[in-house]
């Protein structure tokens, strides 16, 4: 049976543009809760690249559909099973994704990134 990934709380805080904050304050949130912390790892992730210009698809910052946003860098929290097993998955929460929330890792991947763009634009995650 697939591991349900916590949703995320009613009162996360989000400030636009401040991705580090809100994800911060997220794992905080998580981090309470001792039965969610028995089950999941969490992480915050920061992708950026040496030239701080990352493109990322399906951003709500992006001001048509289909086209990228360019951060100098990202930050997203990540909740991992602590036991690993083949049906179970990462999950992301991207505060500033138009994606669900929270998405499964692969998903988030194959959704937010692209391999068709220059290198100044390609992720390091």
């Amino acid at each position: 049976m697939p591991l349900t990934p916590p949703e995320l709380p009613q009162d996360a805080a989000y400030t636009p543009y401040w991705c580090e904050e809100n994800v911060y304050l997220l794992i905080q949130s998580f981090s309470r809760n001792p039965s969610l912390s028995e089950i999941w790892e969490v992480f915050a992730v920061f992708i950026s690249n040496h030239s701080k210009t990352v493109a990322l698809w399906n951003q709500n910052l992006s001001k048509e559909p289909g086209q990228p946003v360019i951060w100098d860098y990202h930050v997203v929290a990540v909740l991992r099973p602590r036991k690993f097993s083949s049906n179970l998955h990462s999950w992301v929460y991207d505060l500033d994704t138009r994606l669900d929330l929270p998405v499964n890792w692969n998903t988030y991947l194959a959704r937010t990134f692209s391999n068709n763009v220059p290198d100044e634009f390609q992720r390091h995650i």
